[in-house]
């Protein structure tokens, strides 16, 4: 399979949810596209795993905030139960460097070994949505170096859909999955809150799910958030996020 059939296959036509799929990552996998033979079993690790316990009404939307491969694992669990798991990874793959601040390679890795589960689910066209976030999308900021790839990244309200479009489509509740509520993903739930939908939070270790109200994060509806935000990260010519972090002597791009 080459990079595009990897991503039809997470992001087929069919499916309404797959206009919010983000390509970067898929488009970075070069020289590592095929399954191998002796793929680690990507079905549910353990039993015991609330992201792999839990049913829900098809009215519910699921956002897995997980680190990595563990959020690739989950959703691939969560379309065995009939949801459309929906890569959200923004942050490009760089495998000339040997230094990445986000290391994509596991993700990567998941995505590709979790193919043979994906493609036995046969998930109809009206699945409800599971959005993919790996909560390590913003780490490392301390140990930028010159000389390293950075691809942390972020979400904006727009790379989701809003309140109004997941109601047209039937959804009229959102259950969050991860330790705690990231700042980027605080202003698209509060707005979710404020259009009428349910939320709702299942933090992994404590296997209960619990309602969830998002405060008014700062800069909520502001002409000035996006801007604050994204300062910092490194947009990439391809889409995304990523760009080699230059040395101080260099005087100009990112190279």
């Amino acid at each position: 399979m080459n990079n595009e059939d990897i991503f039809l296959t997470w992001a087929p036509n069919v499916s309404p949810w797959s206009a919010w799929a983000k390509p970067v990552l898929f488009a970075s996998m070069r020289g590592i596209t095929s399954v191998p033979k002796n793929q680690p079993d990507m079905s549910p690790e353990s039993p015991s795993d609330a992201v792999w316990q839990v049913s829900f009404a098809n009215d519910t939307a699921l956002i897995l905030d997980l680190p990595g491969e563990t959020s690739v694992r989950a959703g691939l669990a969560m379309a065995e139960k009939g949801w459309r798991p929906v890569p959200l990874f923004n942050g490009c793959h760089a495998s000339y460097l040997s230094r990445m601040i986000v290391d994509t390679r596991p993700l990567i890795q998941s995505l590709i070994y979790g193919l043979p589960v994906l493609q036995q689910t046969k998930l109809s066209a009206d699945a409800p949505p599971a959005f993919l976030l790996d909560q390590r999308r913003l780490s490392g900021s301390s140990l930028i170096s010159p000389g390293d790839y950075d691809n942390r990244w972020c979400i904006v309200p727009q790379d989701m859909p809003s309140a109004r479009y997941l109601k047209q489509a039937g959804i009229r509740r959102v259950i969050l999955f991860a330790d705690t509520v990231m700042d980027d993903l605080a202003h698209i739930l509060r707005r979710y809150e404020e259009g009428g939908l349910l939320l709702s939070i299942i933090r992994p270790a404590q296997m209960q799910e619990a309602s969830l109200s998002v405060p008014k994060p700062q800069l909520f509806r502001s002409i000035w958030y996006r801007i604050q935000v994204l300062s910092g990260l490194r947009r990439n010519a391809a889409g995304g996020f990523g760009a080699l972090i230059p040395e101080p002597s260099t005087s100009h791009g990112y190279g």
